[in-house]
């Protein structure tokens, strides 16, 4: 029970006699002497690696909750949105000229040991996120929001309605007030972040993004986001789709399993060979074949994917909308595969690949490489943005 002390304080409305007390008044201030609890340094580290709070507000949500823990996240998250939302009224008027298109693979495979959709899903995000100057979008802090933001895009994707095996332009109002999700930072974690549940009750993608804008000052828009979808293929398929994707001047650390720059692509490719199996799950196979054979083809999935970001592509194959020399950008399968000839000239398996156009060095590389049967590689769709382009 705590105590209380009582100071009264006399005032006079004016000058009175001793012995007139009908104008005196009693004004009464309380003071709390109960001791305050401080918050702990295990709690503030623990609250600020959960919900990125500063070291402030960490303190003030524990001591504002008497160091409960389920509590000063509900305190911060309240305080999350309702900062966010003041920093984004007062920034509305600015423009976002800068930014990241960043684009994060769920399901492809597991980095070089496992390729394409047999077994499991393909999931692709990829998001335009934007910002005002060049050194937030820079930061540390906005690359990992703007990749965070794909990875969610990807997982939300729908792919009930059955894969149309093309890239979707996803409503940007209708995810943003879903939970956000986190990329995971190893190339071997789940498709689903272990930590979803327990963080999906602090913040939305919307909130999330508020949460940035306090923390750079700068007006953050998501201006676009498309997905990839596909589900999974049975094991013993003798065809696979697979992703492709690349990002110029990425500031993406090494072992991200997503990339971002300021012109990115992503390409969707369909693989089909009698041996696929054997060649694209390590579980198939226990010679070295089949782990040459899956480096091999991360590096062509790279190159078609850094070919598009190089070069202005009309389409993919030549036609009366798109011939392949009209001057201007020149469907992907008549470009010269500039970006594959560093790689073929460092393997002797590949040595001898014709590379005066994509088409060619497709048609070579599947058997070249050690695909069997009608083997192919077919490239069925890619999409590229630039920050800062029309829509």
């Amino acid at each position: 029970m705590s105590s209380l002390r009582l100071r009264t304080q006399l005032h006079y409305a004016r000058r009175i006699s001793p012995s007139n007390t009908t104008n005196i008044t009693f004004s009464y201030r309380f003071y709390s002497t109960a001791p305050k609890v401080k918050p702990t340094p295990a709690l503030v580290q623990q609250l600020r690696k959960q919900t990125s709070c500063s070291i402030q507000k960490a303190i003030q949500a524990l001591s504002s909750t008497e160091n409960n823990y389920e509590k000063a996240v509900e305190w911060l998250s309240k305080d999350l949105a309702l900062s966010g939302e003041k920093a984004t009224t007062k920034l509305a008027g600015r423009t976002a000229g800068n930014g990241l298109v960043a684009i994060s693979p769920l399901s492809n495979g597991v980095g070089t040991d496992r390729i394409g959709n047999l077994g499991i899903p393909l999931r692709v995000g990829m998001v335009e996120l934007n910002c005002e100057t060049d050194f937030v979008a820079r930061s540390e802090v906005f690359e990992k929001l703007a990749r965070d933001l794909a990875w969610a895009i990807g997982f939300y994707a729908d792919s009930a309605s059955g894969s149309t095996n093309a890239f979707q332009k996803v409503d940007i109002e209708s995810i943003m007030d879903a939970p956000m999700l986190h990329e995971p930072l190893a190339q071997d974690a789940p498709s689903v972040p272990p930590n979803m549940e327990e963080n999906s009750a602090i913040t939305s993608i919307r909130s999330s993004i508020a949460n940035t804008v306090t923390r750079v000052g700068e007006k953050i828009i998501l201006k676009r986001a498309a997905s990839l979808s596909s589900h999974p293929l049975p094991l013993q398929s003798s065809t696979a789709l697979s992703a492709g994707v690349y990002a110029h001047n990425t500031t993406a650390p090494k072992g991200a399993l997503g990339t971002s720059g300021t012109i990115a692509s992503a390409v969707l490719i369909q693989l089909r060979a009698d041996n696929l199996r054997q060649l694209a799950l390590p579980e198939s196979s226990s010679s070295k074949t089949g782990a040459d054979w899956r480096a091999d083809y991360r590096g062509l999935e790279r190159a078609l994917a850094r070919q598009i970001v190089g070069f202005e592509t009309s389409g993919i194959k030549a036609s009366a909308v798109s011939p392949a020399s009209d001057g201007g950008p020149t469907p992907l399968y008549s470009q010269e595969f500039n970006t594959y000839a560093p790689l073929a000239s460092r393997n002797p398996r590949y040595e001898g690949l014709p590379l005066d156009n994509v088409a060619h060095a497709l048609e070579s590389w599947s058997g070249a490489s050690g695909m069997e049967g009608e083997s192919t590689v077919e490239v069925l769709d890619f999409l590229k943005w630039r920050v800062g382009e029309e829509n």
